[in-house]
Formats: structure tokens, sequence, C-alpha cells
């Protein structure tokens, strides 16, 4: 009976395993389809700075920013900032530049 018990354990421990090791693949696989840019602008956002810190940063206009930013949620499929913040952390992206 305890031999089971630690089979089943063992088995569901496994599944969601390899479901975390899917899910964080997927993650990765969208930030792969982020440009230079858009993946500098998704650092940089969920390193908490505004868009205006961004631009000025980057050397570009705020607008421009608003776009990239709005790209970068499309294509990592994030619903919220939160989200967003989520995903670069079980993707451990590094905080500020790329």
């Amino acid at each position: 009976v305890r031999l089971l018990s630690a089979i089943k354990e063992a088995l569901a421990s496994n599944v969601g395993t390899r479901r975390a090791e899917g899910e964080l693949k997927t993650l990765q696989q969208r930030r792969d389809t982020l440009s230079g840019r858009e993946a500098e602008v998704y650092s940089r956002v969920v390193a908490g700075q505004l868009n205006k810190q961004i631009a000025a940063d980057l050397e570009t206009s705020e607008r421009t920013v608003k776009v990239q930013r709005a790209r970068v949620m499309e294509k990592m499929q994030a619903k919220s900032l939160a989200e967003l913040v989520q995903m670069a952390s079980l993707i451990k992206l590094p905080p500020g530049k790329r």
C-alpha cells in the first residue's frame, strides 16, 4: 500500500513538473518573438520603469515606447502588467538592459 501510494505521488509530481516545464518553454518561445527593442522595453517595464523613463534611456519618444509596450503585452499574451512581471520572473529575465 505504501509503495503504491509513493508511486502515485511520484507520478503526480512528474505530471506537475512536465506541465511547468511546458509553460516555461511556451513563455520562452513568446519572449523569443520580441524584437531587440521590444525586449529592451520588456526588461525595463518589468523592472518598474515608467514609459517616460524608458523613452529617455532609449532616446526615443514616449509614444514609441507605448507602442512597443503594447506589442510586448500582445506577443507575451499578458493581460496585465502584474502578469507580465510574473512571466519575466518565471523566465528569469534580468532587470534593466537585456
